[in-house]
């Protein structure tokens, strides 16, 4: 069963009908759709074509105190190639297209926007203002729109609202602040150590803004995974930066597409290890 005018599916574990965000989730492999009971009881996706069919495992244990967050997580596919990460973004982004290219239209203009009103110089103050709040609003717009493609990719459906919600910005702030120092210090001693170090410290912004970690946590974790597996994590980025370059080339217009396919790429890789 599949209705796409109201967003229904079907369960491939019950086979009953469901319908998007009300108690389901989304398989971050093949997209498909389940009622949340179902993904827990049979540990993951159903569907044995699936890459995501070889997680038969646990829903990730999630024990949270005061100081830290720890994840406990069993049974992750890492066996997956840069090219396999690329393919997979490719196909969620296919289905959303348009979505993504007007959400980057929207971002777009409004920093532009802004940047023209402080270039005018109606007045001292609202550039003062602009200029000062600038890379925060410029911080708070990513951070939404990372947390849209995550719902994107866990099978939810995102609007344009959803640009004015950044989970946890301010944490996000932070840790933004503290990887910069930490890889700019790295690069400053040792070129190396900066780069490793920016591999290592990827999926920062990606467990503040889905799972909510502290900054410590989220350094542990991405760390850790990372480094366990830093040949993959240096391809996909590697990767993503020649695509990107490529996007650039047609005037830019490359970029519309190749920008949401990298960044749906680096969040089934994060799905994949963390």
């Amino acid at each position: 069963m599949l209705r796409i005018g109201n967003f229904f599916s079907t369960c491939h574990h019950c086979e009953d009908p469901v319908e998007v965000g009300k108690g389901t989730t989304g398989c971050p492999y093949c997209g498909a759709i389940y009622h949340e009971t179902c993904w827990e009881e049979h540990f993951g996706c159903g569907d044995p074509k699936c890459v995501g069919w070889k997680m038969n495992a646990p829903k990730e244990a999630k024990v949270e105190t005061a100081a830290t967050q720890t994840v406990t997580t069993q049974g992750k596919v890492t066996d997956i190639t840069a090219r396999q990460v690329f393919s997979l973004g490719w196909e969620k982004v296919r289905g959303q297209l348009g979505f993504f290219i007007g959400l980057q239209f929207v971002v777009s203009a409004i920093l532009i926007i802004l940047a023209l009103i402080a270039e005018r110089g109606y007045s001292q103050i609202l550039t003062y203002l602009i200029i000062t709040f600038s890379p925060f609003i410029s911080a708070f717009f990513g951070a939404a729109s990372l947390n849209i493609y995550i719902m994107a990719h866990d099978g939810k459906k995102p609007t344009m609202k959803d640009l004015f919600n950044a989970p946890h910005y301010w944490r996000l702030i932070w840790s933004s602040f503290l990887v910069g120092i930490v890889v700019s210090l790295g690069t400053v001693l040792l070129v190396l150590p900066g780069l490793f170090l920016a591999v290592a410290l990827t999926f920062v912004p990606f467990l503040i803004i889905d799972q909510g970690l502290t900054i410590r946590a989220a350094f542990t974790q991405s760390y850790r995974a990372s480094v366990d597996n830093f040949g993959k994590v240096l391809a996909v980025m590697v990767l993503g930066i020649l695509l990107n370059i490529l996007g650039a080339i047609p005037f830019g217009l490359g970029l519309l597409i190749t920008v949401p396919v990298t960044i749906m790429a680096l969040i089934v890789l994060y799905r994949t290890l963390l």
